[in-house]
């Protein structure tokens, strides 16, 4: 999946990337991957403010907005590992 850059990725959609012009999302543990997964799994996160015209100030929630079609069974996460070479 490519790097996203304007909204958070759970917006993002898997498509064919070329990536000579773009990068793929990349994370440091396997664990954080996961953990993204998860959640882009569950839809597109946003956050919703309610104003109610009260003294509290607004109430801010954070909705998630399914998207059909997301299947874990899609999905693959890829590890991989990179090291410099010394001479």
């Amino acid at each position: 999946m490519p790097a996203g850059k304007l909204r958070g990725f759970s917006h993002d959609e898997p498509v064919a990337v070329d990536y000579k012009k773009t990068f793929p999302r990349l994370l440091y543990t396997k664990k954080s991957a996961e953990n993204a997964l998860s959640a882009w799994l569950q839809g597109k996160w946003k956050r919703q403010t309610n104003y109610y015209g009260g003294f509290e100030g607004p109430e801010v929630d954070i909705v998630v907005d399914e998207v059909p079609g997301r299947r874990k069974e899609d999905m693959e996460i890829v590890v991989y590992s990179t090291r410099k070479e010394t001479k």
